[in-house]
């Protein structure tokens, strides 16, 4: 009977042990994303601010503004302007680089290497040249003006260019970090498929889009939903170039919770961040769905 119990208990500790190896990534996620999701919707259904003697519950009336806000409308409209010029433009540009670097090019490795580097530096730096280039006097004023270009545009100060600055310091910090996802989803395809496409008689657009783009969604994948994620918590690259001026032309809903959290508006900027949060999350699903059901198509 002993040895009976004892096999029991065994067997027990032996079906029980991967649920123990689990336990230290679920303490981690409980910590760190249930408990703060939890406290996020909590506070954002309170009227928590600096003028207020005591926190109350208000239900969904910080929503209801945030909704009644044309600032934050617009910080909306911006934001998902953003997000589709940046996941159009980081994966067109990266795609066109990656094939080009595919090639039997003799500086492939520097130039990629070159390509990759702005992806690694920080925003501050980054914010801190494109200042230099787009300012009155930056380089690119200078250079249009070299062209024969009578040009004093001040960029980062007008309505019509703030935005498309931001999208082009973006766009530039990590189109080489998407390039090389690419370039290696393209050395992940057997060369049989080009050679037997070349002696068909494909032509180079047939043998891209018919061999090269299908097999690449699942690095299309990936490097679709990291832009879509990015565009949507854009940050660091309003507040080093623009602040979100002129007139809230280029602010994003990241940089309307950071004002709001910096005026002691609690309640209102974590609503703001929860909203931000459930649309990425529907965002990012809806994609990987779509794209998944397009690997199982091929």
């Amino acid at each position: 009977m002993r040895k009976t119990g004892t096999g029991g208990n065994g067997s027990f500790i032996r079906q029980a042990y991967p649920y123990y190896l689990l336990l230290p990534a679920i303490i981690l996620f409980t910590v760190f994303f249930i408990v703060p999701a939890a406290g996020g919707v909590f506070i954002s259904l309170t009227n928590w601010d600096i003028t207020r003697p005591a926190i109350r519950f208000n239900g969904i009336d910080n929503y209801i503004y945030m909704f009644g806000d044309a600032d934050f409308i617009l910080a909306i409209s911006n934001t998902l302007a953003f997000m589709a010029s940046i996941v159009i433009l980081r994966n067109t540009i990266a795609i066109l680089l990656a094939l080009a670097l595919t090639s039997n090019l003799k500086t492939s490795t520097y130039l990629r290497t070159a390509f990759y580097i702005p992806s690694v530096l920080s925003y501050v730096v980054v914010g801190i040249m494109f200042t230099a280039l787009f300012q009155m006097n930056g380089t690119v004023n200078q250079g249009l003006r070299l062209l024969g270009f009578a040009v004093k545009h001040e960029w980062l100060a007008s309505q019509k260019t703030a935005l498309l600055t931001v999208i082009a310091e973006d766009v530039w910090k990590w189109t080489g970090f998407h390039m090389i996802i690419y370039i290696a989803g393209i050395n992940a395809i057997p060369s049989d498929f080009y050679e037997s496409a070349r002696i068909d008689g494909a032509s180079y657009p047939q043998r891209f889009f018919h061999i090269t783009l299908p097999l690449l969604v699942p690095a299309l994948t990936v490097n679709v939903t990291q832009s879509v994620i990015g565009g949507f918590r854009v940050f660091e690259q309003v507040l080093t170039l623009t602040k979100g001026g002129p007139g809230h032309k280029s602010t994003v809903i990241g940089m309307m919770i950071y004002e709001y959290f910096g005026r002691g508006f609690y309640g209102r900027s974590t609503a703001m961040s929860m909203f931000l949060s459930v649309i990425v999350i529907i965002v990012t699903v809806l994609i990987r769905r779509a794209f998944r059901k397009g690997e199982m198509e091929l």
